[in-house]
């Protein structure tokens, strides 16, 4: 299994605006819909409990920069593979 999720500390997460965190690394987006900010300490706890072997679990980070402002924000995403065990 791969998974590419938002991680802790991207853009996405700093932008909610106040009132919109209910706890820990969970938000709601104007919609009413949720909005989950992962690590791999995290994901990769989740998927052992399921069963699963990590084969990799890290934070895959990069900058994005408007070419017109100069303003750089910064991407966060937790990327993992895992296996199912035996």
């Amino acid at each position: 299994v791969m998974v590419r999720d938002y991680g802790r500390g991207d853009l996405a997460q700093l932008r909610f605006a106040p009132g919109h965190w209910l706890g820990g690394d969970l938000y709601v987006r104007g919609d009413g819909t949720l909005a989950y900010f992962m690590t791999p300490e995290g994901l990769s706890a989740d998927f052992e409990a399921l069963g699963f072997e990590v084969l990799e679990c890290d934070y895959r980070r990069t900058e994005v920069v408007n070419r017109g402002t100069g303003v750089r924000m910064p991407r966060v995403w937790v990327h993992g593979r895992f296996r199912k065990k035996d």
